[in-house]
């Protein structure tokens, strides 16, 4: 029964898989007093399509916490956690940040408190849709509140804020505002102003009608520190409270520093690389071997949870770029640090064609000797057969001259003139003597060439002899 029991529930993991994509809850660990900020996370896995995901954020009596950003990918809500997207990264990456501020003074040593996230559910690409579930976070220590300004200061000036009577209600600049935030239970400021500042005048309102107002210190700022002090006295003078404001005027052209807002780095180091960084150079070229393809790169940024994203940084070529991206700490500030990638020219192995070319030159030899061989034999036998033929020529010349001896031309026989006895009787004129024809020389037989010969005599024509004509030509008969 168990063995189908085992089959029927693999059975019904393969027809209907079950999709699970884990999220989590996370904060910066820490202790925390009034007034403090933090940052939380929820994570989840990286180039997952989602068609919705949401949550809704717990209240707290202790913690105060809004959306500060969402991961490249995502649709951005920063009202609710509402989103949908493929958020892209690789591994585990922070889906939503929060940034929470503990906004209640307790009077306990420390309290424990939790980041919660509600109603944390999502539909996938496929349609799935999960169950509603609750994220909690790590623990989240909130120290007792301390007001400090019961203590007495170093400097002798009142800070005492516990009576209301004596304290501002407003007090404010419109060079200054984009530099500090005024509060009344604060008396205590220390920040800087660019050089264009040059003289404050403050607008102040008291906590309650009829406290006195007294301004001490020069408004007209000199580059470098200036203090200015604002004592506000209660209407019964029984109670009085000052504000001291710390500004320090920068020189012309220098600006100013928000540890926030700082996206450089402080160190950039390529292992096997030396390079003379600056934070303020965001430009670098080095030279590396042809075989690399990768750098070892480790940068280091200015500020605590700032972060960095290196790209380029693979299968390099010759001038390739290769780019670290930093953000600051509160996502406003980028800036982008770059490395030109010069690859040094590739050695060429020769080996293989000097190989070649002695392959080619032993092969040279070898034909050369070989043609010098056939031309010798060939030289060779032209001479044996130069020989036979001289040898085999003159032996023909020899049988020539004894068997079939060349005959020149004959030259005709002259007519013989008969003698006749003293004539009688008229007699015919007698008959020319036929030249002999002339003898025409046998054909030889084509030999080879032969040494010439001393040329023969002639042959002397052999003279015929006609018989005399008869003189009576009626003993023809």
């Amino acid at each position: 029964m168990k063995k189908y029991f085992y089959l029927l529930i693999v059975t019904l993991i393969i027809i209907f898989p079950v999709k699970t994509y884990a999220l989590s809850l996370s904060c910066i660990d820490g202790e925390y007093e009034y007034g403090d900020e933090f940052k939380c996370s929820l994570t989840g896995e990286a180039n997952v399509t989602y068609k919705e995901l949401s949550a809704s954020i717990e209240s707290n009596d202790y913690l105060s916490c809004t959306i500060a950003g969402y991961a490249d990918g995502f649709q951005t809500n920063m009202e609710n956690v509402r989103t949908s997207g493929t958020p892209t990264g690789e591994g585990t990456i922070s889906y939503v940040d929060f940034k929470c501020k503990v906004k209640t003074k307790t009077t306990e040593d420390l309290v424990n408190t939790e980041f919660v996230l509600k109603n944390v559910k999502y539909t996938d690409a496929s349609d799935y849709t999960s169950d509603p579930e609750i994220l909690r976070s790590n623990p989240i220590k909130v120290k007792k509140y301390v007001d400090t300004s019961q203590i007495t200061t170093t400097d002798g000036k009142p800070r005492d804020t516990s009576n209301g009577n004596s304290l501002l209600k407003k007090l404010s600049d419109e060079n200054l505002d984009k530099y500090f935030t005024f509060s009344k239970f604060i008396t205590q400021y220390k920040f800087d102003v660019l050089f264009e500042v040059d003289e404050i005048n403050f607008q102040y309102e008291p906590n309650v009608e009829g406290a006195d107002v007294r301004i001490e210190g020069n408004t007209k700022l000199e580059v470098g520190t200036n203090v200015i002090d604002v004592y506000v006295t209660s209407p019964d003078l029984t109670s009085q409270t000052c504000y001291t404001l710390e500004i320090n005027r920068l020189p012309r052209g220098e600006a100013i520093y928000y540890p926030e807002k700082d996206a450089t780095l402080k160190k950039l180091t390529i292992r096997n690389y030396p390079i003379n960084f600056e934070s303020i150079i965001k430009q670098y070229t080095i030279k590396v071997d042809s075989v690399v393809n990768q750098l070892d790169i480790e940068p280091i940024v200015n500020v605590k949870d700032a972060t960095f994203v290196i790209e380029g940084n693979e299968d390099l070529k010759n001038k390739s770029t290769i780019t670290i991206t930093v953000t600051s700490k509160d996502k406003t500030t980028k800036e982008t640090y770059s490395i030109l990638v010069i690859k040094e020219r590739e050695e060429k192995d020769y080996s293989s064609y000097i190989y070649l070319g002695i392959i080619v030159t032993i092969l040279l030899i070898v034909i050369v000797f070989i043609v010098k061989s056939s031309n010798k034999r060939n030289s060779e036998v032209e001479k044996d057969m130069a020989k036979f033929t001289k040898l085999f020529g003159k032996k023909k010349k020899e049988q020539l001259t004894t068997v079939q001896q060349p005959v020149t031309q004959v030259t005709p026989v002259q007519p013989v003139q008969p003698q006749v006895a003293q004539p009688v009787n008229p007699v015919q004129q007698p008959v020319q003597a036929q030249p002999v024809q002339q003898v025409v020389p046998q054909q030889s037989v084509p030999v080879a060439p032969v040494q010439p010969v001393a040329p023969t005599q002639p042959v002397q024509p052999t003279q015929q002899v006609v018989p005399p004509v008869q003189q009576n030509p009626n003993n023809q008969n």
